[in-house]
């Protein structure tokens, strides 16, 4: 009876093993680099990735965030680094994955008709969220002062880019008010952009460039509140990546 108590433990011990040492279940982080401007580059890195595929030039993943799992894809170029949770490297090969080879790892919650249809959905969705984007923050700027055009604003791969100009002793207040109303404009249209960019053109003998960059989050946020004499403005400078160019 106690050989059979230990030959059934056993073969439980051994089934495990198995199980974790032939399919290991690990989540992924993955680094990538985005043009910011010029040559300009900014590094993201993308956490709790349960599932991903590069496939003809591009990488799709799956981001879990409580409980829900989200579908992201972007240029195969972009990619820097894949990591194993345990810390191992994941090799990868842009230019095969052109030629049809896909690689995969993790396991997909999204069945492929419905990522299909996810793709298209956002595809026809896109344009139309763009333009909603660009005359509300528009009409936004004109009911406070600060005039925009489409050529002003744009959108590119779900990153949101505010050009405008300025001198040097307003750059604060260029700031503030470009984002204010971004957030302003997002939160009152229920419209999201996980990443805001303004980029300044300051005049001086020679123009000099200045890029800053926010979380969608934070700016709507900054949205949420009076445009005037607010206390969480200066708190918002505080926290935006800004590079220079001369």
């Amino acid at each position: 009876m106690l050989n059979n108590s230990e030959s059934i433990v056993n073969s439980f011990v051994i089934a495990l093993f198995i199980i974790f040492v032939i399919d290991p279940v690990y989540g992924y982080t993955i680094t990538i680099k985005e043009k910011l401007i010029g040559i300009l580059q900014k590094t993201t890195i993308i956490k709790n990735v349960e599932y991903f595929e590069i496939d003809a030039g591009y990488v799709h993943v799956e981001i879990k965030e409580k409980g829900q799992v989200y579908p992201y894809s972007f240029p195969c170029s972009q990619l820097v680094q894949i990591t194993e949770d345990n810390g191992g490297n994941i090799p990868f090969n842009c230019d095969k994955s052109k030629g049809g080879i896909s690689v995969q790892k993790g396991k997909s919650v999204v069945g492929k008709e419905k990522k299909i249809n996810l793709a298209e959905l956002f595809q026809e969705n896109r344009s139309t969220k763009q333009s909603q984007f660009q005359e509300a923050l528009i009409r936004e700027g004109h009911s406070h002062r600060m005039e925009l055009t489409k050529r002003n604003i744009k959108v590119e791969d779900d990153v949101v880019i505010i050009e405008v100009n300025c001198r040097r002793t307003n750059i604060q207040s260029t700031l503030i008010k470009s984002y204010w109303l971004c957030g302003y404009a997002m939160d009152k249209n229920n419209l999201f952009y996980p990443e805001i960019r303004v980029i300044l053109n300051i005049q001086k003998k020679e123009i000099e460039t200045l890029v800053t960059v926010a979380n969608g989050k934070d700016v709507i946020k900054l949205g949420q509140e009076k445009l005037t004499g607010s206390s969480s403005f200066s708190k918002f400078l505080k926290i935006l990546e800004v590079y220079r160019i001369k």
